[in-house]
Formats: C-alpha cells, structure tokens, sequence
C-alpha cells in the first residue's frame, strides 16, 4: 500500500475485530471477526519456494536483497492511520510487515520466522524480519496482537525485531554515524523472542521512545527484551520475563535510558535484568532524563549526574518503583546497536478478505515482474492496483535508491 502526503488523512482497515483492555493497559481480551490470511515473499512455482539463508561471513554485498525483501503494509504519509486484524506469516529473510511514518494498530499475530523453513525443521529460519516499523515521533504504532521473531543477522547488523523506532547509520569504516526516521512504539500485546539474537522493542534516536504494557517473553539465546540506543527512552509497565543462557531484560547504551514502572524477571546463565553502559544523565524531578552527559562535561563526576541503573534502584533511589532481577552497569553490554529496518521494495501483494480506506472497500490486485528467477532484479514492474493518495507516486519501482 502507498500513500502520500498533500491530501487528506488516509485511513487503512484491514479486518476487524473487538478488543478490551485491563486497568494496566494491557490486553484483557481480543476477538477477530475478519481476520486475513497474508504470507510475504511466498512463490507457488514448483521448486522456487523462498528460504532462509544463513548470512555469509565475511558478508557478500547484495546478499541481503536476496530471499526476502517483502513488505505487506507501506506508509509514507505522516498522517496516515492504520488498523490491521491480519494474520501475517513470511518466507526467506529481511522482510517487514509494517511501515509507517504514521501510525499503525496490529491487532492480529505476527510470525517473523521463515515459515518455509520451521515446517521443514531448517536450521535458517529468518533472519532479520521485522514487525513493525515506526518513523513517527508523536503518532504512536501499537502491538495488540501477538508477535514472534525470528533470527538476527549479527554479521550485516540487521536485527529481527518485533517492533522497531528509528534507524543507525554507519560509515564505510563501521563507525557510527547518525540516526534518522526516529519513531514511537508501543506494545499492549504479546511479543514472544523466540529465536537467536532476536530483540522485542528496538528504540534509537533522542526522538524514539518504546513503551511496553504488555508481555515480553525471551525463549531464544541471547534475545533482549527492550533495545535503547542513542538518546532513545524506554518505559517498562509490563512483564518481561524469561530464562535461557545470555538474556538481556533491557538494553539501554549510549545515551538510551529506561524508566522500570513494571518487573524485568530474566534468569539463565550469563543473563541480566537491566544492562547500561553507565551513561550518565540529569533527571528532573519527575524522574525525566533532560540531559545526556558527555565525560568531558564538568558535571559528569558530580553528584547530579547519575545512570539509569541508579534511577532504577542499583546505589541509587529508585524513582519508578518497578522489579528486576539485577542490573549490570559499566559494561559493554551487547554489542548491538544496529539499525533493523530492511530494504524497502514493491510488497507480496495477496488476496484479503477486506481493505477499507477511509470507510470505502477498495480492491488490491497484483503486482508482476519480468525477473526471470526469485531473487533476481526486476527491469519492469508492474503495478495493476494499489492504494495511494496525493496524486503521485512515491515509489518509483524502477529506480533503486537507498531502500533497494
């Protein structure tokens, strides 16, 4: 789907339902009445299936516009708002479900895992897909359903997570460079991190913020419950909980910071509640993080410079009342600060029960290519229908820019 700014307001229903929530602002109860069936990057030709791949190592350029590479739901209209009972499944690696720099309400489930591949018990089974991903700072994109990751690409730094606010740049030497398309996410739901490295909420930028109300749940190795990098704030009112080797309940480095209202239970060897690397802050008296302190800031060593970790209660007061199993502070923490979003081409399109915009059911038909085999680039693409506003095309699909 694609939308455009300069218009009205576009407003995208797919499915419906009716949901409840308890007085803690988490999911008492949801039931579909319209649920579509969507599977991403899915290719009916015999033998040409969509599989995972395990990432080269060194990495090979281009490899991860292979295999994949579908997105369902795409916006790039900041007032754009959409509401989705779909249950969504994919095939192959670096995949994404939702894209908004609006707003987008998942209340259907969410499977990141290449499905091709857990039916046939491989080893591969989706790396880097993700879930939702926001670029809106004010309009926040929620999780009602429930959303299970897959596996993170450490080698190219594009991570499997199921919700995602903003991206990291690097240069060519593997430096950091910036952050943009910083966004706000919040989950009432479920998020299930199933697999190796996979990661819950990803927030990064001084704009992204990543709430949790709901259940975070780590079953796979070295998974992390929230993700906070550069400047990024998390709240946690919600569980996250779980017990496997190298857990992170919450990750907050270079300047990310997290406010514990809730319990972080995480245990297994090597696992941790709360994980800094000791960057210290100024924090009113609300218990708001106002400034971001560098080591060469005269107040760095004083007393009105403290850590996250101490905010939550480790040598410090605890200013938001929440439980952890521990804090670690002072380290590294995992290494992972990485942008997750994936390269941005033309989606899977497939037949669902019902689209509405703005009140009216609009029909989505497919989109051909003249790409001789999956995975291969495509010269011409044709699009026979789509969902668009504004009068003109954002995505030219014959030109490749920095989204592929």
């Amino acid at each position: 789907m694609a939308e455009k700014n300069g218009g009205p307001a576009t407003n995208v229903t797919i499915g419906d339902g009716a949901y409840t929530l308890d007085a803690s602002g988490k999911v008492n109860s949801l039931t579909a009445t319209d649920a579509p069936t969507v599977v991403l990057a899915s290719n009916r030709t015999a033998g040409g299936q969509v599989k995972s791949t395990a990432p080269s190592n060194p990495k090979v350029p281009e490899e991860t516009k292979e295999q994949g590479n579908a997105v369902y739901y795409y916006s790039a209209d900041t007032a754009s708002r959409g509401k989705s009972w779909a249950n969504v499944t994919m095939n192959g690696d670096y995949n994404t479900a939702y894209y908004t720099k609006g707003s987008m309400d998942n209340f259907g489930t969410i499977d990141l895992r290449s499905k091709y591949d857990v039916d046939n018990n491989n080893t591969a089974r989706g790396y880097g897909n993700v879930g939702i991903f926001s670029a809106n700072t004010s309009a926040p994109s929620t999780n009602y359903g429930t959303i299970t990751t897959g596996m993170s690409d450490t080698v190219n730094m594009e991570y499997s997570a199921a919700m995602a606010a903003g991206r990291n740049h690097y240069n060519t030497d593997g430096n950091f460079d910036k952050t943009t398309e910083e966004g706000y996410i919040v989950n009432r739901g479920n998020i299930i991190v199933k697999e190796k490295e996979g990661i819950g909420m990803f927030a990064t930028g001084a704009g992204s913020k990543a709430v949790n109300y709901g259940n975070i749940r780590l079953e796979g190795e070295s998974a992390i419950g929230m993700y906070l990098d550069r400047g990024a704030i998390g709240e946690n009112y919600g569980e996250i909980e779980g017990n496997a080797q190298s857990l992170k309940g919450v990750v907050a480095i270079n300047g990310g910071y997290i406010k514990n209202y809730g319990h972080i239970n995480v245990t297994g060897s090597g696992s941790y509640g709360i994980v800094t690397d000791g960057s210290r802050f100024i924090v009113d008296a609300n218990g708001n993080p106002t400034e971001v302190l560098k080591s060469t800031d005269s107040r760095y060593t004083s007393s009105s410079a403290v850590t996250a970790g101490q905010t939550n209660g480790n040598g410090g007061t605890d200013l938001y009342g929440g439980k952890e199993s521990s804090i670690e502070e002072g380290t590294s923490g995992n290494p992972k600060t990485t942008g997750v979003g994936t390269t941005i081409t033309a989606p899977d399109i497939v037949p669902i029960t019902k689209v509405s915009v703005d009140g009216i059911d609009t029909p989505i038909f497919d989109v051909e290519s003249d790409a001789a085999n999956p995975g291969d680039w495509a010269k011409n693409i044709t699009v026979s229908s789509s969902i668009q506003t504004g009068g003109t095309r954002i995505i030219d699909l014959s030109v490749k820019n920095e989204w592929g």
